[in-house]
């Protein structure tokens, strides 16, 4: 759902592993990737099979060509289209064009004006929901901007009804709202959020740098954290920033200092940067005797891959939560920002991953499974 840089970087990417690397050999850490194999599945057996979008000039189109349409800005790999099958279908736009956005997305006819009538929506409903199930689609990425909580919800609902799992890349609720959490319990399909942490992004970084002040004992007086960047996401950000702040801010709750932490998820829109994302961060803090120690740090990113790395172990493992049978939130805190659960050190948090990887009964994963869903119905 929504064929952004996002889609453009995922696409790019496994098409060019699928082609290019031999992962019976492949080892960890290879460009990026860390499970060569994950939960019993390579890169290379992912599919991509429909997509939804609201923009004329992809609707038609195979994804793999729709990827390289404006407004999109992620660096182009491969000069000719990426034969996927998968051909992208008109989404209703209800709150997912916001008006920031307007004169860069063209909205088409089919999708314009979806909502105002309720027939008319459930029509799209169960146009969206047959899509999914013809097109023998297991699990759903939602890629819409962030704020898009009626979207998000629209295409919650439409996997749920299709039985496929669903992963929402957002910060919009999905798995914080109790009404989509019980439709996937009923579904018995898994459910993965909410707002991915990026592969290394500045959640990740502004996390470890401040619980590695507070290990050597130093205090933390002030900290902040502004983000740049050049794509659709920054532009729509600088007008919805109120949940991306939340998500933000629960990433970094494992540490003592968090309160004393101030973020601004998009300090501005940036068109010379692109796709390119720059993250600063400034930390003050005393050691011994009161003395100052100040860390002033910048981050540059391809904001997309950054995210497609990520993406490319939650297909495999919504894929195998299918497979499993897991009804519901599925809380791998390793990979979001804001999941259900709470939010676990790194460490501990990629310890359940390896654990779901392995395929083990984990006590522990099955006690943040029931201790989440209970804070869901509080």
């Amino acid at each position: 759902m929504g064929v952004g840089n996002n889609a453009s970087a995922l696409v790019q990417g496994v098409y060019h592993y699928t082609q290019n690397v031999d992962f019976e050999d492949l080892q960890p850490n290879y460009q990026g990737i860390l499970f060569p194999k994950l939960c019993g599945y390579k890169i290379q057996d992912i599919e991509f099979s429909v997509a939804f979008d609201v923009d004329s000039r992809k609707i038609g189109r195979d994804l793999g060509s729709a990827i390289f349409c404006p407004p999109n800005n992620y660096p182009r790999v491969f000069n000719e289209d990426i034969p996927t099958g998968a051909i992208v279908r008109p989404a209703p736009v209800l709150d997912g064009v916001p008006q920031c956005l307007t004169g860069m997305v063209s909205v088409s006819e089919d999708s314009n004006g979806v909502g105002s009538d309720d027939a008319e929506l459930e029509s799209f409903f169960n146009y969206c929901t047959a899509a999914v199930i013809d097109t023998n689609t297991s699990v759903l990425l939602n890629f819409l901007p962030s704020g898009s909580d009626q979207a998000t919800r629209f295409f919650a609902r439409v996997a749920a009804a299709a039985r496929a799992a669903f992963v929402n890349c957002t910060p919009s609720p999905a798995v914080h709202d109790e009404s989509i959490l019980r439709l996937f319990e009923e579904a018995k399909t898994p459910l993965l959020g909410d707002d991915l942490e990026s592969h290394f992004g500045s959640s990740l970084i502004h996390r470890t740098l401040l619980k590695a002040l507070e290990q050597r004992g130093l205090e933390i007086v002030h900290s902040y954290q502004v983000n740049l960047g050049g794509n659709t996401d920054f532009l729509n950000l600088s007008h919805r920033s109120e949940a991306k702040k939340k998500s933000k801010m629960k990433a970094i709750s494992t540490t003592a200092s968090s309160e004393r932490v101030n973020i601004l998820p998009s300090g501005g829109f940036l068109p010379g940067l692109g796709d390119r994302k720059v993250g600063y961060f400034v930390i003050e803090g005393r050691g011994w005797l009161n003395m100052p120690v100040m860390l002033d740090v910048k981050l540059q990113v391809q904001d997309s891959s950054n995210a497609a790395g990520v993406i490319i172990d939650l297909i495999r493992i919504a894929q195998a939560g299918v497979d499993r049978g897991i009804a519901g939130d599925l809380p791998l805190s390793y990979y979001f920002k804001n999941p259900l659960s709470e939010k676990l050190s790194t460490e501990d948090a990629l310890e359940l991953v390896c654990e779901f990887d392995r395929g083990e009964d984990s006590q522990k994963l099955e006690r943040v499974v029931h201790v989440a869903q209970a804070n869901a119905r509080h």
